[in-house]
């Protein structure tokens, strides 16, 4: 028994998938259940999330033969993140050894596994169902040429190689990759082989194969051979994705327009990638007013204008685009106007490097855009409130002008106390559900916002390696009361901000009394296991449950796992998923 599940939009955040009344319906299930149990296994695996999966197997504890062989799957849970065990099952260098046993109860719930290690590839293909196709991750820099070779009898749907370096990967190319029939997915990266014959044999592969989707981001001297057989791969194959960077074309320029007019003309092509390009001879071309592109990523292409002009014109189904901006670039940033009105669909804008001379130009593109997703990523983070001048005191005047904005993301960047007030009373204006702050610095940004967030409508906040430090407890507690005094927010994320037990217990305070928080995510801070015992004490006396308790990566010992575990279920009010590893 098997099934596909399909993947959340990009930009979409999915509701709560447990409701209190849900769970109530689940044990009432779980104690008489009114469906046979092969339905209830079947309804199981449409379940599309780890989370979801899980609660609805943990409704059947006390009579899993409902559940059947899925009941392995809770045991496993237990020992391994549920992320790598559904939808699909991820098997890394340190899997379980109890999980390789229990495959054979489990294979038949897996279409596709994906392997990140270097595994006995053989005896895994022999241990799972014979439709069942492997997703391949290489994370070392260099490998055997004897676990290469082994790859050419495997159903090897996808390979990942972006980070292998090996002097084997030449040979590799010529003897093992047209072997591999199932291939549909080959993302190389900065691995690729050495030699003219072994580059030429590579992308003469293309054509020949099932390959839709590929990259290589490496230096690449091509010749009439190889950029004959990419634009051949174009031109014949439902290509899907396509992505490449640092490739020469020195020696093969009087080419380039076919390669070119086959890229934007190719009807099945939704994703290109670009990395460090120049595009030399690009505007030598009639560019199409509209292809089959949805996702664009434009990453440090120093173009000149008419050239970024001429591709704006040609994204006009576009719906996520990705721009990195060059260092002392000024053509990207003149060019924004150019973007919003070339790109109409757009609903996700992700830029880096936008330099504060240019906020203004974007947030008066933004006014007259469909944009739902904003995220705004400075360089490197500065030292000081001084090393940059990001704009956002524009930003915040602007956002409650943009009609569609709803998801706002800011990292790396530098945010001053005037700036933050305005930028607050934007947030106030603004119809945003969720906002994210990542990496950013500033003196006392945190105490001078988090009024302003008291007041919005934001559903969803993140504040993540922001290294929050407050000066005492009443500063801290003021923080918290108002944040959560939002009776919007249904989720609040505080990774990776040296939180440690005084913090977390003066987070329980404020929420005991707090009945609209869903979730919270505590990841990666300094919180021990007894703290922890007394958030769950807290958060267990709430009026409404908790779904979501994110506590992994704290500085709480595997053994006191079980115990926190048992606490949070025997709460009057329970939390639903506890994570902890």
């Amino acid at each position: 028994m098997g099934c596909k599940h399909s993947l959340p939009t990009a930009g979409h955040k999915p509701r709560d998938p447990i409701s209190r009344h849900v769970k109530y319906h689940l044990h009432r299930l779980s104690e008489s259940p009114a469906l046979p149990p092969d339905l209830i296994q079947y309804i199981a695996l449409f379940l599309p999330d780890s989370k979801t999966f899980f609660v609805f197997l943990q409704a059947f504890t006390k009579a899993k033969h409902i559940v059947g062989d899925l009941w392995h799957l809770h045991q496993l849970s237990r020992k391994l993140p549920h992320k790598d065990l559904w939808p699909r099952l991820r098997l890394r260098s340190r899997a379980h050894v109890e999980l390789f046993c229990l495959l054979k109860h489990l294979r038949s719930f897996y279409p596709v596994v994906e392997v990140s290690g270097a595994f006995d590839l053989m005896s895994l293909d022999a241990a799972l169902a014979p439709s069942t196709v492997l997703h391949i991750a290489v994370r070392h820099q260099s490998v055997s040429s004897d676990w290469l070779q082994s790859w050419a009898t495997l159903p090897i749907e996808s390979l990942d190689m972006q980070l292998l370096d090996s002097p084997n990967v030449g040979q590799w190319a010529i003897d093992v990759l047209p072997t591999l029939t199932h291939l549909t997915t080959l993302l190389l990266g900065t691995c690729h082989p050495k030699s003219r014959a072994q580059v030429d044999a590579l992308f003469a592969f293309l054509p020949r194969s099932n390959v839709t989707r590929f990259t290589m981001v490496a230096s690449v001297q091509h010749s009439e051979t190889s950029l004959g057989q990419i634009t051949q791969w174009l031109c014949t194959r439902p290509v899907e994705y396509f992505g490449f960077g640092k490739w020469s074309f020195d020696s093969v320029v009087d080419l380039l327009p076919r390669f070119y007019d086959a890229l934007l003309r190719c009807p099945t092509l939704t994703h290109l990638s670009l990395h460090h390009e120049k595009l030399p001879r690009l505007c030598d071309i009639t560019i199409p007013k509209a292809t089959s592109l949805r996702t664009v990523e434009i990453d440090s292409c120093d173009l000149v204008p008419v050239a970024i002009t001429g591709i704006y014109g040609a994204l006009s189904h576009v719906r996520f685009f990705k721009l990195i901006v060059p260092f002392a670039n000024t053509a990207w940033g003149q060019s924004l106007p150019g973007l919003t009105k070339g790109m109409t669909r757009l609903i996700q804008l992700e830029i880096h490097g936008l330099v504060h001379e240019y906020m203004e130009t974007l947030c008066k593109a933004l006014q007259s855009s469909a944009i739902e997703t904003l995220i705004l990523n400075g360089y490197a983070k500065p030292t000081s409130t001084d090393g940059l001048n990001f704009g956002l005191d524009i930003l915040g005047q602007s956002i409650p002008t943009c009609p569609r904005l709803r998801h706002l993301q800011l990292s790396n960047i530098a945010l001053n106390k005037s700036h933050v007030k305005l930028f607050g009373q934007g947030i106030i204006k603004a119809q945003l559900v969720s906002l994210k702050l990542v990496s950013c610095v500033g003196i006392a940004f945190v105490p001078t916002l988090a009024p302003f967030l008291a007041q919005s409508s934001l559903q969803h906040l993140t504040l993540s390696y922001n290294q929050v430090e407050f000066a005492d407890r009443s500063t801290l507690r003021m923080v918290f009361a108002h944040i959560f005094a939002n009776a919007n927010l249904k989720s609040a994320a505080f990774g990776s901000n040296y939180m440690g037990d005084d913090g977390v217990v003066i987070l329980g305070t404020i929420l005991h009394v707090n009945s609209h928080l869903r979730e919270l995510h505590l990841e990666h801070n300094d919180i021990s296991a007894k703290a922890a015992a007394s958030l769950i004490g807290m958060l267990g006396r709430r009026p409404s449950p908790l779904l979501v308790l994110n506590l992994k990566l704290n500085n709480i010992e595997k053994r006191d796992h079980a115990q926190l575990l048992r606490l949070a279920r025997n709460q009057s009010q329970d939390i639903a998923c506890v994570v902890l590893e």
